[in-house]
């Protein structure tokens, strides 16, 4: 009679290979141990470094959702991570989306940006100035999936890149433009006049003696006479002239005016707070001011220079006239 069970060959076989599944089992609960943990550190160090990290870092989906804010991001602009997680991109308002549309169609065709400067509300409705650079998403099939942007605050730095260029378009002692805050804004406004067919107003004023009184008085006396003209050219024309100081006595006044504006108008006036700043303030000398106007006519074919150098001549004429009297 034949055995109908199993030989103790087959026995061994079979439990040979149930050896072979659970130590292939073993390995790879170790290797699957491994991986696990080696992704919880990765996650740990990528959580530590979005934590440490001085620059905003965000992720977006295609639609412009938050999927990711770090605490960075929290500094930047005060929104918290439970406020921002699931929700559309807050620092994007209503009348910037089309430029943010712009910018996310670029990144979500596999363009990278770098240090694009825009300007943003935080969540208290105060501006912020940020450089961003954005990146696409991948998946393991190369496709974008989303959007990386990592956003420095730079609003200090553009603060004191405008206190800069105040400081070296202004002059120190006045606080009048300087020859390089004159004719950087000048040719702006001259451009503007031409467009919208305006007259211009240029006055050129120098200082009468003013080596006179260095010489006799010092030049702290000198630099009263210059803080005191300034003064009085502030208090005669309006805040929206360019006024200016383009050399030790020489000063500039540039005015947008309506066509027909009568120029010896705008003279008489200047001299007659030169007269009144005298009476007040009686001192050993005077301050006395040689001046020439011209006014530009819209289409005219002038440069800023070239009005300087009819202005300048004018001034000389008045001058000499003062010295033959």
């Amino acid at each position: 009679m034949k055995d109908k069970g199993k030989t103790k060959a087959q026995l061994i076989n079979e439990l040979a290979l149930l050896r072979q599944r659970a130590a292939r089992l073993e390995a790879f609960k170790a290797r699957y141990s491994r991986d696990e943990k080696e992704l919880q550190e990765a996650n740990e160090r990528l959580n530590a470094i979005l934590k440490a990290s001085p620059e905003a870092i965000v992720t977006l989906n295609n639609d412009g959702i938050v999927t990711l804010w770090n605490e960075a991001a929290e500094r930047t602009f005060g929104w918290s991570k439970s406020e921002v997680i699931g929700k559309f991109n807050p620092i994007v308002p209503e009348n910037k989306f089309e430029e943010f549309v712009s910018l996310r169609e670029r990144v979500l065709k596999g363009e990278s940006l770098h240090n694009v400067e825009l300007r943003r509300q935080k969540k208290n409705g105060s501006p912020v100035d940020i450089s961003i650079s954005t990146a696409p998403l991948l998946n393991s099939k190369n496709k974008v999936t989303g959007i990386l942007a990592v956003i420095t605050d730079i609003t200090g730095r553009k603060k004191m890149e405008k206190k800069l260029r105040a400081l070296s378009l202004k002059d120190d002692m006045t606080g009048l433009y300087n020859r390089r805050g004159f004719l950087t804004f000048a040719r702006q406004q001259l451009k503007m006049a031409n467009r919208r067919k305006e007259g211009v107003m240029l006055l050129f004023a120098d200082l009468d003696g003013l080596k006179m009184i260095n010489d006799g008085f010092g030049h702290k006396a000198g630099d009263l006479i210059l803080m005191r003209t300034a003064a009085l050219l502030k208090n005669v024309f309006r805040e929206s002239d360019i006024i200016a100081r383009i050399g030790g006595d020489e000063f500039v006044v540039f005015s947008i005016e309506t066509p027909g504006i009568d120029i010896e108008l705008i003279k008489d006036r200047f001299e007659k707070h030169v007269e009144n700043y005298n009476a007040r303030r009686p001192h050993i000398f005077r301050l006395s001011v040689s001046t020439g106007i011209v006014y530009y006519k819209p289409g005219c074919p002038y440069s800023i220079e070239e009005l300087l150098t009819q202005a300048d001549k004018l001034m000389y004429e008045q001058k000499r006239q003062k010295q033959k009297s």
